[in-house]
């Protein structure tokens, strides 16, 4: 089974709160019993696709961070990724997997529930659950090494 979780890019920002939800991710995918996870990233209705950060960063920003903070995540996660064109394609991705979708509130996430904030993963840790690391490949650890 695959754990299927859905980063709406209307409430998660692109930034490294996204590692936070993968790894979210990767515990409940845990809990379950899912062997995967899959990340479906869906744009947002904001410029460029992203929620509106213009206060912080413009979309061009923005989209330099959705590609080199969140899909490199996802590497780092052990997960594959879909970049969604819409909501359309990620209903598609739910109904045809027959897995494990997440965060409980996929189809209609707010801001009032934001899965990428850190407080839980302290609260499950602190409980003794295990929290999933990230693993960077043997070429990455190789050229760390070389510096």
């Amino acid at each position: 089974m695959t754990l299927v979780a859905f980063y709406d890019l209307r409430v998660g920002p692109v930034s490294f709160d996204f590692v936070v939800f993968g790894i979210k991710a990767k515990m409940e995918a845990a809990r379950v019993g899912a062997a995967r996870v899959h990340f479906v990233i869906v744009p947002g209705d904001g410029p460029g696709g992203f929620r509106d950060k213009s206060a912080f960063y413009d979309q061009h920003e923005a989209r330099w961070r959705f590609w080199n903070i969140l899909l490199p995540a996802c590497q780092l996660l052990g997960a594959t990724f879909t970049y969604a064109q819409d909501w359309g394609q990620a209903e598609l991705v739910a109904s045809g997997s027959g897995d494990h979708c997440w965060p409980p509130d996929w189809r209609r996430q707010t801001l009032k529930n934001r899965p990428h904030l850190i407080g839980d993963v302290i609260a499950d840790s602190r409980k003794g659950e295990l929290v999933p690391r990230l693993d960077a490949s043997t070429h990455a650890r190789r050229k760390v090494r070389e510096v």
